[in-house]
């Protein structure tokens, strides 16, 4: 599986867009953080956000992730989007 990461703003880290992770990816990961950037104006910009950590079973659904990201930030109407690959995942059952 392939790990991915990507950030929102608090205010779209919503039951309905966790539901929609879970039912379309298998679940997620949510740490929270703060991020900060400098705008068009040389403003210092900081915002809480909700990291997400989302794998997926390979490189033929990361396009899917991306769409998701892309759609619920535009939803949002944020500028920006920030999606990492950050590796290979796991899972490993504990059960006998």
């Amino acid at each position: 599986m392939r790990l991915y990461l990507f950030t929102v703003p608090q205010h779209l880290a919503t039951p309905a867009l966790e539901a929609s992770l879970s039912e379309e990816f298998g679940g997620y990961t949510r740490l929270e953080s703060v991020g900060a950037w400098q705008d068009t104006t040389g403003a210092h910009c900081i915002e809480s956000n909700a990291v997400y950590l989302v794998a997926v079973p390979g490189l033929g659904t990361a396009h899917l992730l991306r769409e998701f990201v892309l759609t619920t930030l535009r939803f949002g109407k944020e500028k920006a989007a920030f999606l990492a690959e950050i590796g290979t995942a796991e899972v490993i059952s504990l059960r006998g």
